[in-house]
């Protein structure tokens, strides 16, 4: 297992994160909750320790799971949660990073993880209107009461990051993969320039990566993979991330890994001081990914992944 301390914190977490979004058992496909709630029992077991959720998740639902699955291990792990995404009454998403709402969905995140503290809190979306300035002293202050140890901001723009650089801000969460750059040069800013620790989701492109998907490919009604705005998965771009997983596949009976393994761990070479989340819904997939620690992809290797 690798760990690396988050931010100046102080915390030490690994850096491979179990991404909890499955348990709230929404939108990801059937889940067997039981199978994912063994899969955090062993992911503690095998050195991870740091899951990352949110209120929204579900929602709700997933920090609830997350509590059951832990159980007595909570005080042995790192949690992250978010807030900061709400639904209208006909079930609409919109973004509210107020002081106001922070103090009303942080007090339910405690109760739903059972816990008195989150070790890491984090914006889920700047909602463009309250003053990043006045979120910053709402997350500090809850820092001095004790209810959380650190926070982060997720999904911020390189605009907005100007104005976190400086705060106390322990980690920019964003998305990052082989099948989705978008966010490099920004990351690689974080890095040279900030504290805070690089987390990056969608490691796998939500599993078009992993080498498991054809063209042809459908999903359930209850899979949102299957809407267009999730682009891995359609048209051109799904073309093109099928060839990326087979160039992973081809190299991975090489040196000997999967491609998802590799797919993560290029991700962790290429920013040194980043956490990578991945959803995991099974024990089979927490196995696979656990070997994506421990060993690096050779400079050689990281130029060739790049120039897929």
């Amino acid at each position: 297992m690798e760990y690396i301390k988050l931010g100046d914190s102080g915390i030490t977490v690994s850096r491979l994160a179990f991404g909890c979004e499955q348990l709230g058992g929404y939108a990801w496909g059937d889940i067997d909750l039981q199978e994912t709630c063994r899969a955090v029992e062993e992911a503690v077991d095998c050195g991870i320790n740091f899951f990352d959720t949110s209120d929204t998740y579900g929602p709700h639902e997933s920090e609830k799971n997350l509590a059951r699955a832990l159980g007595s291990q909570r005080k042995n792990v790192v949690i992250s949660s978010k807030f900061g995404v709400r639904l209208r009454d006909d079930k609409t998403a919109y973004y509210d990073s107020s002081p106001a709402w922070l103090d009303r969905a942080l007090e339910g995140s405690l109760r739903r993880l059972g816990t008195d503290y989150i070790d890491l809190y984090f914006v889920h979306y700047p909602d463009g209107f309250t003053p990043l300035e006045d979120t910053i002293h709402a997350l500090d202050s809850k820092v001095a009461e004790g209810k959380i140890r650190c926070y982060g901001i997720s999904n911020v723009t390189p605009a907005q990051f100007s104005h976190w650089r400086h705060s106390s801000c322990s980690a920019i969460q964003l998305e990052y993969s082989l099948a989705n750059r978008s966010n490099e040069s920004h990351l690689h800013e974080i890095s040279r320039s900030s504290i805070a620790s690089p987390m990056v989701y969608g490691v796998l492109g939500q599993g078009i990566l992993t080498g498991r998907y054809r063209s042809d490919t459908t999903f359930a009604q209850n899979d949102r993979r299957r809407h267009e705005r999730y682009v891995n998965f359609h048209g051109d771009k799904l073309t093109r991330n099928i060839q990326i997983a087979q160039k992973l596949q081809n190299m991975g009976t090489i040196i000997q890994h999967t491609a998802s393994q590799i797919a993560v761990r290029w991700v962790l070479d290429t920013l040194p001081r980043s956490i990578a989340i991945a959803g995991i819904k099974r024990r089979d997939q927490l196995h696979d990914l656990r070997m994506s620690l421990g060993w690096n992809l050779s400079t050689e290797e990281l130029v060739e992944i790049s120039e897929f």
